[in-house]
């Protein structure tokens, strides 16, 4: 065996358990300054109606699973906070989630298994005459695909025809709604009035001193990508809407999550 393969045979276990040891210590010192996402795995005000045993019980199996994620979040100025009791919404059982796809006319198919997801499912074509272009399987838990068709609304308000999902399920994704299947990012959008697609990554004009959903953009191609941006905030369709504004990680893309049980609402 070649000396040098042989050194990184025996080295790649360590220098994995060192990778390991490194986030779990980047991990735990989010955790120390700006707490968890979480305090309590108890079922938050949500909804207009009092939670049955069943309700609350999957609220409790939601909530187990990320409360003692990283507080992300706080960690970045000027993200827009919002509580709305009214606009959370109460995650269900599987049976009734695809029940609402099939009523909404989703276009899926549901899985046997996705690591982490409890109700999976594929998109398999356009929803309400918007066509997500993913870069594989489109794959994501039911209770986030049962809001595409609002999404899909918001897109068709702004002329939006088609958007390009970077990323989806990602079940290796550390502290990310993306592991349990409740997140999409968005890395570009095709509209009508538009003759080529606009680009998160290109088009988004940055605004770091001002709060995302305040600033009039310069250029159009910007002012429909932050308009579809706050729109969705607005509407609360998601829990969470992020723009490059948050930080360089997220340059390129719009993340947008869904929380379950979660009546708080975040815009960056």
């Amino acid at each position: 065996m070649d000396r040098r393969l042989a050194a990184i045979t025996v080295l790649a276990p360590a220098l994995a358990a060192s990778a390991s040891l490194k986030s779990a210590t980047m991990f735990d010192k989010i955790i120390s300054i700006h707490g968890t996402y979480l305090e309590t795995t108890e079922p938050m005000e949500c909804g207009s109606g009092p939670l049955g045993p069943e309700e609350t019980s999957i609220v409790h199996e939601w909530f187990e699973r990320v409360a003692g994620w990283p507080n992300f979040r706080v960690m970045y100025p000027m993200g827009s906070w919002s509580m709305d009791v009214e606009a959370c919404r109460i995650p269900r059982p599987a049976s009734a989630c695809l029940a609402d796809l099939d009523a909404a006319g989703v276009p899926y198919e549901p899985l046997d298994h996705a690591e982490h997801v409890f109700t999976p499912v594929r998109i398999t074509g356009p929803v309400g005459g918007v066509t997500f272009e993913a870069w594989g399987d489109l794959v994501m838990d039911c209770e986030m695909a049962a809001r595409l068709p609002a999404f899909a609304e918001v897109l068709a308000g702004r002329d939006v025809t088609s958007v390009g999902i970077m990323s989806a399920h990602r079940p290796a994704a550390a502290y990310s709604f993306h592991a349990i299947g409740l997140a999409l990012d968005v890395n570009w959008m095709k509209a009508t009035h538009w003759q080529r697609a606009l680009w998160v990554k290109t088009d988004f004009q940055k605004t770091p001193d001002d709060y995302t959903c305040d600033v009039v953009h310069s250029t159009g191609t910007s002012r429909t990508l932050v308009g579809v941006a706050c729109d969705l905030w607005r509407s609360r369709i998601f829990s969470t809407v992020i723009t490059p504004n948050y930080n360089e990680g997220h340059a390129n893309h719009f993340h947008l999550d869904l929380r379950p049980g979660d009546n708080r609402f975040f815009v960056r």
